[in-house]
């Protein structure tokens, strides 16, 4: 099954209502359609006087465009906050010591049951523990 292409139009008007939250919410609340929008928007344009009912309030006006809404937003802010140099940093203290937990693994893991040299075996290895009826 293809990809349905929309008309240039359409995608125009798509990308323009997207600065424009106040419109779906209109929609949802059933004040206007989809065509009613989509027919000003086609008559009256993007620069009509119609437009500024929808505009985002000087408090949320960093939430108006769709790249900076939500938590892609705030994701991106922290990216542009970090200092690369320390969490380089961060990352080799890290990688030393998952280094380091592999080598205790990996000694533990061939050591098995060997005893180390200076070590005897426990009670339960004595032969003689148990009286012999």
């Amino acid at each position: 099954m293809g990809y349905i292409r929309l008309p240039k139009e359409v995608e125009e008007f798509k990308n323009f209502i997207m600065y424009y939250p106040g419109v779906a919410e209109e929609v949802k609340r059933n004040v206007y359609t989809w065509q009613e929008i989509f027919d000003i928007w086609q008559k009256e344009g993007e620069n009509s006087p119609f437009w500024d009912q929808f505009k985002a309030s000087p408090s949320s006006e960093g939430k108006s465009s769709p790249l900076n809404s939500g938590k892609v937003h705030d994701v991106m802010k922290k990216v542009a906050e970090l200092d690369v140099d320390q969490v380089e940093k961060n990352i080799r203290q890290l990688s030393k010591a998952l280094d380091q937990i592999q080598q205790l693994s990996h000694q533990f893991k061939s050591q098995g049951k060997q005893l180390p040299f200076n070590q005897k075996p426990g009670p339960y290895h004595d032969p003689n523990r148990f009286p012999k009826f």
